[in-house]
């Protein structure tokens, strides 16, 4: 296995991570605040963007 197939896994493993943060959130927040948003939400969905940058950059690189 490459580098670049390891960073890949590593990539998707960590927004699994992420995704299931932000369900658990979602639903907390759900219950606590109703249309209210909290820090912590906000907190995971700017982090699962900043890992769908990341991705994409990475995409790139392997389609330059």
């Amino acid at each position: 296995m490459t580098a670049e197939q390891r960073d890949r896994k590593r990539i998707r493993r960590r927004r699994d991570e992420l995704l299931e943060q932000l369900y658990e959130a979602a639903k907390d927040e759900r219950r606590r605040l109703g249309d209210q948003i909290s820090i912590e939400f906000r907190a995971t969905v700017d982090a699962l963007e900043d890992l769908d940058a990341l991705e994409e950059q990475e995409r790139r690189k392997q389609g330059a």
